[in-house]
């Protein structure tokens, strides 16, 4: 049995001056819903939602787009897969997908980073995919492509710039060499800047394509086997 409504202490590191503003702000301002455990819920599984990519439908799109991601994906040296988990994350494999800010198709590219890397076409499955290969090879290459930076948190640090954009991205890493993190990792450092100047938007978007990355690299036999029938 929980104990009855006390006072509510919030505790915030001397170093981060920022964050404390905010949440002065925010308490200022907020006035609790009339049924908190409804709108938790509702939050929680909206922003924490995790699709099976493996299920039975998932498979049979994924085997349709095969072919194009893996076009793309080696004319860029990007692993097929990873282009499959961000396709999934993005629009659960569907080229009809609509999304926010123009962001469209299978990749949700915007046309400003289509335009970015010369691609005009983004209405076809091909184009979009093309487009979305380009520039994610775009972000590594300009901004990630550093010795200092091991293959997990490069392609962390180009997911996180695919969904921000780079030029604020690599405004978060010189954040977070001023705060003493390091700079050249994504995971537990610079996504800590991340979630303090937009939120956990970000840090879900980069953590999703990674489970279903994972999850498809355990059947990747699988799949390209039927890729070879």
């Amino acid at each position: 049995q929980l104990g009855a409504p006390q006072a509510m202490r919030w505790y915030v590191g001397r170093d981060a001056p920022q964050l404390l503003a905010t949440v002065d702000r925010f308490l200022q301002g907020y006035r609790a819903p009339d049924n908190q455990d409804a709108a938790f819920e509702r939050i929680y599984r909206r922003q924490y939602r995790v699709h099976d990519p493996l299920a039975s439908k998932n498979r049979q799109r994924l085997t349709a787009l095969r072919a194009v991601l893996q076009k793309h994906g080696e004319a860029q040296q990007i692993d097929w897969l990873n282009l499959a988990a961000l396709a999934f994350k993005e629009s659960t494999l569907n080229p009809a997908a609509r999304g926010t800010g123009g962001a469209h198709g299978l990749m949700q590219i915007t046309p400003s980073a289509a335009q970015r890397v010369g691609v005009s076409n983004t209405a076809t499955v091909d184009g979009n995919v093309q487009a979305s290969a380009r520039y994610l090879a775009l972000i590594r290459r300009k901004f990630f492509a550093s010795a200092k930076i091991n293959d997990r948190e490069r392609m962390a640090f180009v997911l996180a710039a695919y969904n921000l954009g780079p030029e604020r991205v690599q405004a978060m890493r010189a954040e977070a060499r001023r705060r003493g993190l390091n700079g050249d990792q994504w995971f537990f450092q610079t996504e800590r800047i991340a979630m303090e100047q937009v939120g956990m938007g970000p840090v879900n978007f980069v953590n999703s394509v990674n489970k279903y990355f994972v999850a498809f690299n355990r059947e990747r036999a699988a799949l390209e086997r039927v890729a070879k029938r």
